[in-house]
């Protein structure tokens, strides 16, 4: 008895398309697919609510609290220094962009591309489990646009008061 057992079949058989024979080619294709839906209406522009970009460059500049621009953004006073409310795991990301970029980097380019590798890594999870292919895609429909990952990678402007 074999130890490794038979790779199911392809689930596009016969097709030319090579990438779309195997798993990591699948799952390139729907992290191609997020990148798309997730520029299209982000149109890549920069968000005027730019968090992380603040506190990747206050993180180069090795303190925590930020130069704080106005109203626009939500910071804690504490002891003079306004602080991001943000986790700072996107802004630990945007580091070297910050440093090559300075002010001007755009933190939605963060979001659309991270938006793409959640949808390919999540294409690649379901087919690891053994998902059927419609609910894979079905499934990681829901998670780009019924989650709020979509709405994570768009540029956003603060609440209004």
């Amino acid at each position: 008895m074999s130890l490794v057992s038979q790779a199911p079949s392809a689930p596009f058989p016969g097709t030319d398309r090579w990438f779309l024979r195997t798993r990591p080619g699948r799952a390139t294709v729907a992290a191609i697919v997020g990148l798309v839906l997730a520029a299209l209406p982000a149109h890549v522009a920069a968000s005027h609510y730019d968090n992380y970009v603040l506190l990747a460059q206050a993180f180069l500049h090795h303190r925590l609290w930020i130069d704080w621009p106005g109203g626009e953004i939500d910071a804690v006073l504490h002891g003079g220094h306004r602080y991001v409310v943000n986790d700072p795991v996107p802004a630990l990301l945007l580091v070297p962009y910050v440093a090559f970029a300075g002010a001007a980097a755009n933190q939605t380019l963060l979001g659309v591309l991270l938006a793409a590798v959640a949808a390919g890594a999540a294409w690649c999870t379901a087919e690891n489990l053994g998902v059927p292919l419609w609910r894979t895609f079905v499934l990681c429909a829901f998670m780009f646009a019924g989650t709020d990952l979509w709405w994570a990678a768009t540029p956003r402007r603060p609440f209004r008061r």
